[in-house]
């Protein structure tokens, strides 16, 4: 009895320990910003006002890569303007260093919309992609580019965007300090511009544009698990369509707002644990 016991505690005992090694395995980050313009894919999702944008990722590996779930959400400081809305998106995916000098990464994301106007759909979206490292020889150039194709199952639409990203050290100036440069260009392509919502006179609305997107960002790095940025971001597009539900100027499912470009700033602060 005493060694049926013994047995039993060692192996409640080893479980515990595998359990305990399966949580330690766990990591996260998560991100508290505000910007002063909500700007996706080229276009402005608010006519005017600010906006706190926090954020949640949990990661593990699994199959020799890592799986991750995660939330992100947009949520206006102000009632200034009009077609303001609550955003609050949840993803999972899966990617994986398939060799030394790339990772591949593959996901669905669900974006929630609350409080908008009755033709907004909640999107769902697929996505697939490809980062690079180490493709320059030098690495005082390597500029980390990237390659995503999208596809939203509400518009019925394709986006594909790459985007490259170079990080300076400020260090001879301020200790923990560094600048942050990106830039990505992508094109989006809508069999149904207006989604699932609209008047049925406006029903599968063919759509097409480029967008960009520049950013600089100073970044200050507290310590190994706590940073703290603030830059500009510019972005514009090339779209005139811009369809409303009612077929006026002014809205699609990625331009709310009937300016070509924008200049606006942020600031985040990011904690990994």
């Amino acid at each position: 009895m005493k060694k049926q016991i013994a047995v039993l505690a060692l192996s409640v005992a080893g479980l515990g320990t595998g359990f305990g090694a399966f949580l330690d395995s766990f990591s996260a980050t998560s991100t508290i910003g505000f910007e002063s313009e909500y700007v996706f894919r080229g276009g402005a999702q608010y006519d005017d006002g600010t906006s706190i944008a926090p954020g949640l990722k949990v990661m593990h590996p699994f199959y020799e890569g890592q799986a991750y779930v995660g939330y992100w959400g947009s949520y206006p400081t102000s009632n200034r303007g009009t077609n303001r809305f609550s955003e609050s998106d949840v993803y999972a995916g899966y990617n994986k260093q398939v060799v030394e000098w790339a990772k591949l990464d593959t996901g669905f994301t669900y974006y929630g919309y609350y409080n908008t106007p009755s033709y907004q759909d909640n999107w769902k979206e697929f996505y697939f992609g490809a980062t690079f490292t180490g493709l320059i020889p030098n690495p005082d150039f390597e500029l980390n580019p990237s390659v995503y194709a999208y596809y939203n199952f509400s518009g019925e639409a394709i986006t594909v965007e790459g985007s490259i990203s170079r990080s300076f050290s400020l260090e001879q100036f301020v200790p923990n300090l560094s600048l942050s440069l990106a830039s990505a260009v992508g094109m989006a392509s809508f069999d149904d511009a207006l989604g699932d919502q609209e008047p049925t006179n406006l029903k599968d609305v063919k759509d097409s544009y480029t967008y960009w997107k520049e950013s600089i960002d100073l970044v200050y790095t507290l310590n190994k698990v706590a940073s703290f940025s603030v830059g500009m971001r510019y972005s514009g597009n090339n779209n005139n369509t811009k369809l409303s539900p009612t077929g006026n100027k002014g809205y699609n499912l990625y331009t709310f707002k009937e300016e070509d470009s924008l200049l606006w700033w942020g600031t985040s602060a990011t904690f990994g644990f």
